[in-house]
């Protein structure tokens, strides 16, 4: 159950999410440019949706 909680809150935030070959994929549009995460703002982004 946490799984879904975790993906329904990234959704509420305006995130997108899908599921393609077994992974979830989190989307969000950052003024039309693809940015990459550290592992930093990765956790946090856990710690916030969680």
């Amino acid at each position: 159950m946490n799984k879904h909680k975790f993906i329904i809150n990234a959704i509420d935030d305006g995130w997108i999410v899908y599921k393609k070959n077994n992974t979830y994929i989190f989307k969000r549009r950052h003024h039309g440019l693809t940015k990459y995460f550290l592992n930093s703002y990765i956790d946090k982004f856990l710690q916030k949706y969680n």
